[in-house]
């Protein structure tokens, strides 16, 4: 097995070639489509220390390719490691695009592990980082593989909540939610419909598009304003970059922006990726309500999915997200992960066992803060025991 190193902006029709070509062999979500990544790779300033690593058996057939950015990354301002990032650049100002569904992309009849890309991997490097990873994807299950001397730490994991569309088809959605959620899906149905019809809105054209996604980012970074943030569209170059990918793609089917009304009051817009059945939420801006009964991503969402289901759409995703309300309106879950591959390092597990602490220290405050919830009679008996 041996690795090449392209640079995307030298070696472009090279850089495409490839990852055309394994894309046709290799599952892989919307965020290493060419689409994308083109259009990615077109935002990068000039000079971006990128690479897209390619791995060739004997015979020079393409086993495997990824994009590697570097980076000196700094954690807790105490442990320092040189990286390299996969299918990022290194740079936190770029990489707040924020990849989830990450991989290789592989040719499946290739006998790859993650440990024979860790040995050709250049430089003094120290950490591979991978973010956003599904355990079940191709990639995921390589973690599983690594050999010594190299550890995988598991960083993170976040669910990743989604609505089967399918079922929506032969059952309403709200039938599919619990008794509380849609209770409250249909009073904001009652509540805003005393302010005229609800209805939604889909682009059907790439400046339909771009209109709805201008206001998308108008109500975004008016709710961020008002609880003291920045919100995700006041970095010029993550607007410039959507804004970007919208008019190149629409064309393709693969953006779908929707807005919901209420009358001729805009209660929210959403912003989504469809790649092969799958509608990827990726942004939304909502309306500033001051009454809490209203909940525009409740309604949004639940137009959203009868939309998609309406257009025979396999799966509606929100993405890797804590936020309840996603948690409530999907019908099932899986999960994602950011993990670290790691050189044998003895600051590696020193941090290793600082977070292991600090892990039991969160679990035993959770233990006590639950304790202390339940009712006086039932502690005490607990006591008495």
């Amino acid at each position: 097995m041996e690795l090449e190193l392209l640079d995307p902006q030298q070696d472009r029709a090279a850089v495409a070639a490839v990852w055309r070509a394994l894309a046709e062999v290799s599952p892989h979500s919307y965020f290493l489509s060419w689409g994308f990544v083109e259009t990615w790779l077109d935002s990068l300033p000039r000079g971006t220390d990128l690479r897209l690593a390619v791995l060739r058996e004997r015979g020079a057939a393409t086993a495997a390719a990824a994009f590697l950015g570097r980076s000196r990354v700094v954690r807790q301002k105490l442990f320092r490691s040189e990286a390299w990032l996969l299918n990022q650049t290194g740079s936190r100002a770029l990489d707040q695009l924020y990849i989830e569904d990450n991989g290789l992309l592989l040719d499946p009849r290739a006998n790859l592990t993650l440990t024979d890309l860790a040995e050709r991997l250049p430089g003094n490097w120290e950490e591979l980082y991978l973010s956003g990873i599904d355990p079940r994807s191709a990639t995921g299950a390589m973690l599983d593989g690594v050999r010594p001397p190299y550890q995988v730490l598991i960083a993170n994991r976040i669910p990743a909540p989604y609505v089967d569309l399918a079922a929506t088809r032969n059952k309403d959605y709200l039938a599919l939610v619990s008794a509380n959620t849609r209770a409250q899906i249909r009073r904001c149905y009652k509540l805003y419909g005393e302010r005229g019809p609800v209805r939604r809105e889909v682009a059907e054209d790439a400046a339909s598009a771009l209109e709805i996604y201008g206001e998308l980012v108008e109500l975004h970074q008016g709710w961020w304003r008002r609880r003291g943030g920045r919100g995700a569209f006041a970095s010029p170059y993550f607007d410039a970059f959507h804004r970007s990918l919208i008019a190149r793609r629409f064309a393709a089917g693969e953006i779908q922006l929707l807005r919901v009304r209420a009358g001729a009051e805009t209660i929210g817009c959403l912003y989504s990726f469809v790649w092969k059945g799958t509608v990827s939420f990726y942004q939304s801006g909502f309306r500033w309500e001051d009454d809490n009964r209203l909940k525009p991503g409740f309604l949004c969402h639940t137009e959203a999915v009868r939309h998609n289901a309406e257009r025979g759409h396999a799966v509606y995703d929100f993405m890797a997200s804590f936020d309840e309300y996603k948690l409530r309106m999907a019908t099932h879950r899986r999960e994602l992960v950011w993990a670290r591959l790691q050189k044998p390092r003895l600051k590696f597990a020193v941090e290793r066992m600082m977070r292991s602490g600090a892990l039991r220290a969160m679990e035993h405050y959770r233990r006590w803060k639950s304790g202390r919830k339940r009712p006086a009679r039932a502690r005490a008996a607990e006591m008495a025991c």
